[in-house]
């Protein structure tokens, strides 16, 4: 259900940020054959990082059947390695999914090579290296197309339709970064068997997120989420308004952000919307346009602490689709102004987006040489990308807890320059307050000491400290006595 804005800012916070726009370089061709090459749809990444490292995934043609492709930068999009081809089947590949946790790098995509389509898995334990054997996540039963992947640790997640069964939205995991996997499950099995596609996943530490689009009562964007690293899920639920489709999702900390394509103003008037959970999915904002004209589809979005970036496809200038890029310095609260990303006589279609340090990556596929060939962009600011620090300060707040990690009080640093009272209050990862407290600003250390602070079971929790009409909130982690 949707809410209006809260104040509850179950965020971790960082300090706080520039406004500053990205500056973008020229455009990179990354492929050059005379088959097609195709990026995903938007509820996959076709990009993603992890250090000066840049991984790329698409599907091409050019030996006569599609075949899932990969490219990387060792040094952050400057240069690239060759082409590598990933499935060497002789049936077909496509719609490839990538993510990445330091040198293990993870691809998930569809293809008919057993029969009706299934969802397959490859991963490289050597930073893309090299790559070991395909595994088919739905050997036995299951239809499946269009799979997002997502990575926490050595837990790797993966979401897809699956036409078995209505379609339905399924969902499977690795917790051993990929070597073995569970067996697939429909994660909304109480829902009718409507129109259900392109999940979209993103996972913080315990807590998985997945949309889609879905059609039991006209098109919407439909969200679930798993508290427990995906062993059981909520109920779903619509989070934005008839009719929306295509939406993305990412997350940082315990704030969720996802864009989508709206169709209040008709099927050929998509207008690109963004709505955001400030606690872990509990509650969802009203949605908010970020598209300046309408004709937008696909979009994209990825985050990196308060900073929030998303991409799409806008048709605004006529038939020729252009990516157009916007980007959020204070966690989705305000955004920048739109910036086109690409001006040519062919269409630029399905952007995907990573962000790592200080630079935003963006890839898609464009027909301005009369052929599909992948382009990639980057943009670079002094903000982009600042990555989540688990015990970062709230500077804008000037008050942080320190330590972070407590056993039975939790210690707050105030600053000599805070004033009025200090409002102090945790939460768990559902966004449930389990104590709350006020204190006078006296400037040096306090301590929130409460007996259900001592009765927490150890796990993470979240801090809101709020003071001067300033919120600000730092991820604590409770610890056996």
């Amino acid at each position: 259900m949707r809410t209006t804005r809260l104040l509850l800012a179950l965020v971790l916070c960082l300090s706080a940020p520039v406004a500053s726009l990205a500056q973008w370089e020229p455009e990179v061709r990354l492929t050059d054959n005379s088959a097609e090459s195709m990026t995903s749809f938007d509820n996959a990444w076709c990009v993603a990082t992890a250090g000066p490292t840049v991984h790329v995934v698409w599907h091409d043609a050019r030996n006569g059947t599609t075949d899932i492709y990969y490219k990387r930068s060792l040094d952050g999009g400057d240069t690239w390695d060759p082409d590598t081809r990933l499935t060497v089947d002789p049936s077909w590949s496509e719609r490839p999914s990538v993510a990445v946790r330091d040198a293990v790098v993870h691809v998930a995509w569809y293809d008919g090579r057993i029969g009706p389509p299934r969802i397959f898995y490859k991963r490289s334990l050597d930073i893309g290296t090299t790559w070991e054997p395909d595994i088919c996540l739905t050997p036995t039963v299951g239809v499946g197309y269009h799979p997002s992947l997502a990575v926490y640790d050595s837990i790797v997640h993966v979401a897809w339709t699956d036409m078995s069964a209505g379609p339905q939205i399924y969902y499977t995991r690795s917790v051993d970064d990929g070597a073995t996997w569970e067996p697939a499950r429909n994660i909304t099995p109480g829902a009718p068997p409507a129109g259900k596609n392109l999940a979209s996943i993103a996972v913080a530490d315990a807590l998985v997120h997945v949309t889609w689009t879905d059609s039991r009562s006209g098109p919407q964007i439909y969200y679930t989420r798993s508290l427990d690293y995906g062993v059981t899920w909520e109920a779903d639920r619509c989070i934005t308004p008839v009719p929306s489709q295509f939406a993305s999702v990412a997350v940082s900390a315990a704030m969720v952000h996802v864009v989508y394509a709206d169709f209040r103003s008709g099927n050929e008037l998509p207008r690109i919307y963004y709505t955001r959970s400030l606690d872990s999915g509990v509650h969802w904002e009203t949605e908010v346009p970020l598209a300046e004209a309408f004709c937008s589809w696909y979009p994209t979005v990825a985050v990196a602490g308060s900073e929030v970036h998303a991409a799409w496809l806008d048709n605004r200038n006529g038939d020729v689709a252009e990516i157009y890029y916007r980007g959020s310095f204070d966690a989705g609260l305000t955004w920048e102004p739109e910036v086109r990303l690409t001006e040519n006589p062919g269409e630029s279609r399905e952007p995907s987006l990573a962000v790592w340090g200080t630079h935003v990556h963006v890839v898609w596929h464009d027909d301005r040489d009369a052929n599909w060939e992948i382009y990639y962009k980057r943009g670079a600011s002094d903000e982009a990308g600042v990555e989540e620090q688990a015990e970062a300060s709230i500077s804008r707040l000037r008050a942080h807890a320190a330590p972070s990690i407590f056993r039975d009080r939790i210690t707050v640093r105030l600053d000599e320059a805070l004033k009025g009272p200090l409002h102090l209050a945790v939460y768990d990862v559902r966004g449930v307050p389990v104590c709350a407290a006020a204190y006078g600003a006296a400037p040096g250390l306090l301590s929130l000491e409460d007996a259900r602070i001592e009765r927490l079971a150890p796990g993470v929790y979240f801090l809101r400290m709020d003071a001067d009409r300033q919120v600000g909130t730092q991820k604590l982690i409770k610890i056996r006595q």
